[in-house]
């Protein structure tokens, strides 16, 4: 109630309690919401208005790394968008769980998400395959097979080709569980440093001698960093700054002299008494005004964590074995606009809790009363649906 009537004038707020008394002792939290606002809905329809609007220009989708192999989505959604889009999503969920492609039907459902977005998307994916710095030339079997199955790959400095046999692509591509491939066609390898296993430019074919990096060096170093990298410091690279370590011209404008900072720790990194320094690994050591040093790791590309691939689904149930949960049912226009309806005008019976007393005095126990059962509401005859 508090948050219902956070931002109300006091005499509505007033009134709004006033009429909701009766039911603070019998309805649960989600119930008196729901009262509240079809009171304010009469009272003053103007404030429910302005502030479903300002809901709305929120609404948004966000994404974040959770367990190993899993991420996580918050979303919120519109309405009317969102019954929509559940409904074709709880269709296709209840397809793939009759199918027996999924055990549950919230990983069905997630499933289901994904497939319908992928399907009416054109998504363009460049496969990066990462090799110890000086071993390009090596690193990939010796080209045994004939000419029909050898595939020839470029890095991303356009060097010299190698040639390499079209099944050992294939493995090392799949074993990124992607496909792609760059504008040219072609697949790429890049060169990480052996302790690290970030990407390195050991040529310097990225190093240019104006101010502002190229394209392909800005995105290199976007790629190598993946976020700023001040110690701590979660920024995604898109949103940050691409800093000369040592100021330019003194120093180059290559990837070794380029870091993706955000915007506060660029300007943390400009004041008197801090002092940063690139190494040619890739690491980044900070020292602050008191004299504390501290590192910042690049992430490793070069030695991934490797997942068994066993498939994103546990196997399915064997045949006769009873489910414990009964699989939700699919959810219709009709159910949607129930489960927001507003509940009856009657109060539901209040559940009556007993305290049990066993010391009276000491040395005397007092047995605890019968249990009752509390009394639930009683549902209509005639199912709504």
């Amino acid at each position: 109630m508090a948050y219902e009537l956070e931002e109300v004038p006091a005499p509505v707020a007033e009134t709004v309690v006033a009429s909701l008394q009766e039911w603070f002792e019998v309805e649960d939290g989600s119930h008196l919401r729901r009262r509240a606002r079809r009171l304010l809905a009469r009272i003053s329809p103007d404030l429910l208005r302005q502030r479903a609007v300002r809901a709305r220009e929120a609404s948004g989708l966000r994404r974040w790394v959770d367990e190993p192999g899993v991420d996580t989505w918050l979303g919120t959604f519109p309405s009317e968008e969102a019954c929509a889009a559940w409904a074709a999503i709880d269709a296709l969920a209840q397809q793939y769980l009759a199918d027996g492609r999924c055990p549950r039907i919230d990983r069905a459902r997630a499933k289901a998400l994904t497939d319908l977005v992928t399907s009416n998307a054109t998504i363009d994916l460049q496969v990066v395959l990462t090799t110890p710095a000086g071993a390009t030339d090596t690193e990939p079997p010796p080209a045994t097979a004939a000419a029909t199955d050898l595939v020839e790959v470029r890095g991303p400095a356009a060097g010299d080709p190698l040639l390499v046999e079209r099944g050992w692509l294939e493995r090392a591509v799949a074993a990124t569980a992607v496909t792609g491939h760059d504008r040219l066609g072609r697949p790429w390898i890049q060169a990480c440093d052996n302790g690290t296993g970030a990407p390195v430019d050991p040529d310097e074919d990225l190093t240019t001698s104006a101010y502002r990096p190229s394209a392909r060096l800005a995105a290199f170093v976007r790629a190598r960093d993946r976020h700023c990298r001040f110690p701590g410091c979660t920024v995604a690279a898109r949103y940050c700054d691409l800093d000369h370590v040592r100021p330019f011209p003194a120093g180059p404008t290559s990837a070794a002299n380029l870091a993706c900072l955000c915007r506060r720790h660029h300007r943390i990194k400009q004041r008197p008494g801090w002092r940063a320094v690139l190494h040619p690994d890739a690491t980044m050591t900070w020292t602050d005004p008191t004299g504390r040093t501290r590192t910042s790791h690049p992430p490793d590309q070069l030695h991934p964590i490797q997942l068994p691939d066993t498939g994103t689904d546990p196997p399915p149930p064997p045949p006769g074995n009873p489910s414990l949960v009964l699989p939700d049912g699919p959810h219709s226009a009709l159910e949607h606009h129930l489960e927001h309806a507003a509940p009856t005008d009657r109060p539901p019976t209040a559940c009556r809790v007993e305290i049990h007393r066993p010391l009276l005095r000491a040395g005397t126990y007092d047995p605890p009363r019968h249990h009752r059962r509390p009394r639930l509401p009683r549902w209509p005859d005639t199912p709504p649906f």
